[in-house]
């Protein structure tokens, strides 16, 4: 019986290049599938895409009408907060280790939300842009910026 995956003699599984192409390519069909079929504005899509809730949020997400690393930030500063609760309360029941428990249960999830307060005003002030840049018409009495003259290479 022969083993899935064999151990070649470069140094480096026979099949993990195989998978490795076989990924590629679904990834590079799923790609077209979502241009195709997800992307497009609502008018243009084809009908059970239209009304699904599932690719209206998926619309949203790959067109960046809604920021991703918002709600991964969140919740990886929950993440960090019930940590540094856990740890410090674990850390109560060392050996000497109870101040250094009561100052993480403490001081912990204070630096954890200020942390994630500085980074969050970053992605707040970005959607504060945008909304303000869709509230804006266009201007049209922008100066046009004209190409610089570049002078014409002599023929050969």
């Amino acid at each position: 019986m022969t083993p899935i995956l064999m151990y070649s003699s470069l140094g480096g599984f026979r099949t993990a290049g195989t998978l490795g192409i076989i990924a590629a390519v679904v990834a590079l069909m799923l790609a077209i599938f979502c241009y195709i079929f997800i992307i497009p504005e609502k008018e243009k899509r084809n009908e059970p895409f239209k009304s699904n809730k599932f690719f209206c949020v998926l619309h949203d997400i790959f067109n960046f009408k809604q920021l991703l690393l918002e709600k991964i930030l969140k919740f990886i500063y929950i993440f960090a907060t019930f940590a540094c609760i856990l740890a410090g309360f674990f850390t109560l029941f060392t050996k000497g280790g109870f101040l250094s428990g009561l100052v993480t249960m403490l001081i912990g999830p204070i630096i954890c939300r200020i942390v994630f307060e500085l980074i969050m005003l970053a992605v707040i002030a970005v959607k504060n842009i945008v909304d303000i840049n869709k509230k804006l018409p266009p201007r049209h009495d922008a100066p046009q910026q004209e190409a610089p003259d570049v002078p014409d290479e002599p023929e050969l």
